[in-house]
Parts: C-alpha cells; structure tokens; sequence
C-alpha cells in the first residue's frame, strides 16, 4: 500500500470540510442568541424567528402581574425563563398595555450586573411551548428597537417604540451566561411622556450566581429600580 501524500490542495480542501461541517453544526442550533450588549452600550435590536424557541426548555412563567405604584398605567408584563441548548439561561418578556391605560415607551429590566447579555425580540409564529405563556402582538409586529444598558451594567432598556393602551408588544429577550437564577427581579414601565411617570412590576425572573438572603436581595432590587427612575429615558451611552 502506497502512503497517502497529503498535498497543500488537499490540506485545504480537507480544512473546507471541517469549516462547512463547522457553520452547518452552529447553524442548526435552535434557541435564542441576540445582540450582545456591553455594560454602558446602546444597540439596535434584531428580530428573531420564534421557532428558535423550539429546543429551549421552559423552567417558570409569571403571566400575571400588574404594574405598581402610578394609576395611570395599567399593564401585564409577561416574564418567563428557559434553559437553552448551551445550557445558560434565557429571560422573556411581553408587555400588554391594558385598554384604560397611557402609552408606554419603554420597559427596563435589572438586575444583570455582571452577566454577559445579549438581546433581541422574536418574530413569526409563536413556538409550542410558549403558547401557555405568550400571545401574538395586536394589530401587527410591536418590538423594542433598541436596547441601552447602564454603566453598571445591571439595567437593560428596551425602547424606541410606542406601546398604546390596547395592545401587546412582540416577545423580547434577554439571553445571558448564567445557569441559575430567581424570582426577585423588578422591571420599570415608562409612560411617553415624563410627566406620567413610570410603574413598577416585581417578582420578574432574573439571572443569580448565588443564592444571598432575600432581604439583600430586595434591598439590590430597590436600589436598582430608585436608578432606573432617575435615569429615566437618558441616553446611558451619554452618561
């Protein structure tokens, strides 16, 4: 038997192979990816297919909790948390503005200091194993544009959209490298106008390394909203 030259042409075909093998095994991956977005950026936020859901395992929902603290906001913010196939954590939302309510403009989420984030918002028909826990947007496609995370890197804005009472928001998402994670997060809805204020909405799902006594983290949680509503729709990336 002859040994086998291997030659400069078919060293080069042989890495083409491993390379298509490459792209093909990462492009059948089937769970949410995003945008990444670093502490004190701001990005312009990309759709993707719900389908991409499909492998991801579903861990809890929050499909009812009214905003806090301003009358003149009425709204559900929809909260679940999946396991996706790398094994790190993804974080959901959905905002229903209810029919008595003022426009809102934004939706900030906390809690993700120190965690690697990245965002976007689904598009298409909802997967099977959300439909308990989403519904489709009213009257059309509703996404946040835009995502800005503070200096700290704790909050993330979801903005450059106008929700009006009656209507509910594509899904949007947070998918982070952690693996554990709670119920003790806050989320701040901003009306359009600064002079309607905002309203808060508790016991969102939010990414832990440990597990600290819930006093500590009610008073992180609190702190971190107080910002939230002070840096009410300032550009963070100005800051």
């Amino acid at each position: 038997m002859q040994p086998i030259s291997v030659t400069r042409k078919l060293l080069l075909g042989l890495t083409a192979i491993a390379l298509c093998v490459g792209l093909t095994a990462n492009s059948a991956r089937a769970d949410v990816v995003g945008t990444l977005i670093p502490p004190n950026q701001e990005a312009a936020l990309v759709g993707e297919a719900a389908s991409n859901l499909a492998n991801e395992i579903l861990l809890g929902t929050d499909l009812i909790n009214v905003a806090l603290g301003n009358p003149l906001i009425s709204a559900n913010l929809a909260n679940a948390v999946y396991r996706n196939s790398a094994g790190t954590l993804d974080f959901l939302y959905q905002l229903t503005n209810n029919a008595n309510s003022v426009p809102i403009s934004s939706i900030a989420v906390n809690n993700f200091s120190g965690v690697v984030t990245r965002a976007g918002y689904l598009t298409g028909a909802l997967p099977a194993n959300a439909s308990a826990v989403f519904v489709a947007p009213t009257g059309g496609a509703l996404p946040p544009t835009i995502v800005q995370r503070g200096p700290a890197g704790s909050a993330l804005l979801f903005d450059g959209f106008t929700v009006p009472a009656g209507s509910t928001t594509n899904v949007f998402f947070v998918s982070t490298n952690f693996t554990n994670f709670n119920q003790l997060g806050q989320a701040l809805a901003a009306a359009t106008t600064q002079a309607n204020g905002g309203a808060v909405f508790t016991q969102k799902f939010q990414p832990t390394a440990a597990i600290p006594e819930p006093s500590t983290f009610a008073m992180v949680g609190l702190m971190s909203i107080a910002g939230l509503g002070c840096a009410w729709k300032r550009r963070w990336a100005t800051a």
